[in-house]
């Protein structure tokens, strides 16, 4: 038998290099190579059919519980005499260790059922007396087999794994197939009672009240999901604007205004260049702000102070502090082995469990400290000051790494903080505007003149991954230069207006990638990255604001543009400095050699990411962080159990009556309710996936909303499903991907009754109300 240190390296080897860092983990794998004689090799296979049997998404780690469920069928195969005899040695002059003769030996169906911890029926033999298991070179495999015949016994090669096959058709037996429709339909359910660490496989909600059919098999410019749909489409646009002829010098006219609500230079800053200092200040700033709110929003007494959950006391505080997660274990000496030597090793921060729940304080309430949290029986939950709570019924609660909440409890024990009482900051409210500009807006002359605004908003991935013709992007640009996008059939028209198209876009919106640096054949490309921009977007944009000059443009990047220069995440936008006057698509020839994206000054805006800003009284919202997705990931789930005499809810109307937490079981609507009420863009704290979203934590406030919720949100991600969402009176959308999804957004926004806004008896001040006046389509391409 090797040494431990050998065995080590053997299993990072197959496992990866994070199993050294965790000792449970380390030890029970030892444990079962060398109690039972299995190589690491074997117990890697055994584990990847071991996950495929049990349906374990493919990003789920090998854990110390995997382990030891994968030990008691070791063990059994053990006792049935099914096991290999080949055992983990070298000899005593230190051989090195020879291949495992798994992927040689001749496996028959009790092997491989044993394998797979299943009983399967014995195959009959064929008519020709044959059976399928006579030749030992190279045996036949079942029909039925998950690993196909890759190689001599049905196991995968050297380089590939029947956990991830490669071209190869996987024939579903009953408990898989059950286990692939399960995940590809998760109910209310599922998503609910999800484990403490979800997978990062992506998943489908069937909770949409509109379409369940997938984008990419419904027929092109058809309905995925739609918001009031009973609106009518008029075919208003900006093809509507009023020609500007070629030799006047006046501006072209636009039917909507378009303005930011912050200063843009405030995100030109120099990343790269963080202190710890100013990066613990910013995180400890905004615990003592959400304080400040939480003490005016749910009227606590301005003479209590805030306590700290670290001090032992058996009395009852409020508490207000950061969700987070507990420290990784200490590194074994092997692990400490692996990296002098170089290995990379997985140091991440663990997701949320129910043993590993801590609430980080400011340093001026609790000294910074990190304190266990746990939840009494009956805890109530509220999520903002006017909801009831759930008054010791049982109920969920969502949690997840950069959340502060305000806890009301004690730590009697002096090891863990007992929360009676939890709650959440509420979100901003509306933008507010008056009746004279929405007069104005809507029924001038010079703008809309009563007619609907007409918004389109796609987001990137703009092509296919195999290849870089940008298909999806065109096939969008030539709907819009021919007139808008076609309507659907059975559309209402409104005051009887047969178009067969919806109109050109007042504002299209656009959010990227745009030339994604992780597109595989971007390294194969003849072409330089600028040049891709100029050629598939600069073109057809400038043509397109050519052609309706009454068009604006928003374009807001991603952390994952190559040709944006700025990599961290808040992200300025697209600098114009090396930009071309000339709209004409004739101007572009040489746009891609002198380093500028060639886009036109006229109509073209570049926003950094995120962005919030105004189309006429409408609020809007855009960010290329992909925060759902995230959430997703990091999203902690967990029961409280009912209190043994609940509370009564107080006599109410029948609205008010129900806690949010009893409505918020759908995980879209959970997702975007948890954006509204952190106030921010992108609440996680740390972010999952660095390599994706380089987060600087020193400008992390230029991710909060800016005074108001927008009252639309613009939230592209990896979900495979877009959606809309309407959650305190405001929009939240999922457009999707042109490229994945094929999917993107559509918006008409009907004005207010124009007698509502002339009466005098009517509120001078009004709220957008988008949700109620908006019809909101995602439209399949």
């Amino acid at each position: 038998m090797t040494n431990s240190n050998e065995l080590t390296l053997r299993l990072a080897d197959h496992f990866g290099p994070y199993i050294a860092g965790d000792p449970a983990l380390l030890s029970e794998s030892t444990s079962i190579c060398t109690h039972y004689n299995v190589t690491p090799e074997d117990l890697f296979y055994k584990w990847e059919a071991f996950a495929l049997n049990n349906a374990i998404p493919k990003t789920e780690p090998f854990t110390v519980d995997h382990a030891r469920e994968l030990r008691k069928l070791v063990a059994s195969a053990a006792i049935n005499g099914s096991t290999s005899s080949t055992s983990y040695a070298t000899d005593a002059a230190g051989t090195p260790l020879k291949p495992s003769a798994a992927l040689n030996r001749k496996v028959g169906p009790s092997d491989l059922s044993a394998m797979l911890g299943i009983k399967s029926t014995p195959v009959k033999p064929s008519a020709a007396g044959n059976s399928a298991f006579q030749t030992p070179s190279r045996p036949s495999i079942p029909a039925n087999s998950p690993f196909g015949a890759g190689t001599p016994g049905g196991f995968p090669s050297a380089n590939e794994s029947a956990y991830r096959p490669k071209h190869r058709t996987v024939i579903n037996t009953s408990a898989t197939a059950t286990a692939t429709a399960t995940n590809d339909d998760i109910s209310m359910a599922d998503t609910i009672d999800s484990p403490s660490r979800p997978s990062a496989a992506p998943f489908s909600s069937s909770s949409s009240s509109s379409s369940t059919l997938k984008p990419n098999t419904l027929p092109a410019w058809s309905v995925i999901e739609s918001l009031n749909p009973h609106l009518g489409l008029t075919g208003s646009g900006s093809q509507l604007c009023p020609p500007v002829p070629p030799a006047s010098s006046k501006k072209p006219h636009s039917r909507v205004s378009l303005a930011m609500a912050t200063n843009p230079k405030a995100w030109e800053y120099r990343y790269m260049f963080e202190k710890k200092g100013e990066r613990a200040q910013v995180l400890d700033d905004r615990i003592d702000e959400f304080a400040a709110l939480f003490r005016q929003a749910y009227a606590l007494d301005e003479a209590e102070e805030f306590g700290d959950p670290s001090v032992a006391s058996q009395e009852s505080a409020w508490v207000v502090g950061r969700i987070c997660s507990s420290l990784p274990a200490p590194e074994s000496s092997a692990a400490q082995a692996l990296r002098a030597k170089g290995r990379d090793l997985n140091t991440t921060t663990p997701r949320l469990a129910e043993t590993g729940l801590l609430l980080e304080s400011s340093r001026v309430m609790g000294s910074g400290n990190r304190t266990p949290l746990a939840f009494n029986r009956g805890c109530k939950v509220r999520y903002t000051p006017q909801d009831p709570g759930t008054n010791g019924a049982a109920t969920t609660l969502s949690l997840f790494p950069g959340q502060i909440v305000l806890c009301h409890g004690s730590n009697g024990g002096g090891d863990r903080f007992c929360v009676d009482e939890i709650c959440f900051p509420p979100p901003l409210p509306q933008a507010i505007h008056t009746a004279d500009e929405a007069l104005d807006h809507s029924y001038s002359s010079n703008t809309l003149d009563g007619r609907d605004v007409n918004i389109v908003a796609a987001s990137g991935p703009f092509t296919e991954p195999e290849n870089l013709e940008f298909g999806p992007w065109h096939r969008l640009m030539d709907v819009l230069e021919a007139g808008g996008v076609p309507a659907p059939a059975d559309a209402d028209r409104g005051s009887g207006n047969a178009t067969q198209r919806r109109g050109v876009p007042d504002t299209l919106i656009l959010q990227g990638p745009f030339v994604s640096s992780q597109h595989p054949e971007l390294a194969f490309s003849a072409l330089l990255p600028e040049t891709l921009f100029a050629e598939h977007f600069s073109r057809r944009l400038n043509g397109l604001v050519a052609k309706y000059p009454g068009m604006n443009v928003v374009l807001v990047p991603s952390t994952l543009d190559i040709v944006h220069v700025h990599t961290a995440f808040p992200q300025p936008g697209f600098s114009k400095d090396v930009a071309y006057a000339d709209p004409s698509p004739a101007a572009l020839g040489g746009a891609g050699g002198g380093g500028g994206l060639g886009l036109s000054k006229q109509r073209i805006r570049c926003l950094p990411n995120p962005s919030t800003f105004y189309i006429n009284e409408i609020v809007v919202g855009a960010s290329t962080g992909d925060s759902l997705f995230d959430l997703k990931l990091e999203e902690f789930v967990t029961r409280i159990e009912a209190a043994a005499t609940p509370v009564p809810v107080p006599s109410c109307n029948a609205t008010d009556s129900v806690a949010i937490a009893h409505k918020n079981k759908e995980t879209y609507t959970r997702w975007s309710r948890h954006i509204l009420s952190q106030r921010s863009f992108y609440p996680l704290f740390p972010a999952p996936q660095p390599e994706h979203l380089a987060l600087d934590v020193s400008h992390s406030t230029l991710l909060d909303f800016p005074a108001v919720s927008p009252d639309l949100i613009l939230l592209p991600s990896k979900l495979p499903k877009p959606f809309i969402r309407v959650v305190n009176s405001s929009t939240i959308v999922n457009p999707g991907s042109l490229a994945s999804t094929r999917s993107f957004l559509s918006l008409h926004i009907h004005p207010f009754p124009k007698h509502q806004l002339v009466d005098h008896q009517s509120p001078t001040q009004l709220n957008a109300n988008l949700y109620d006046r908006a019809r909101v389509d995602l439209i399949a391409i």
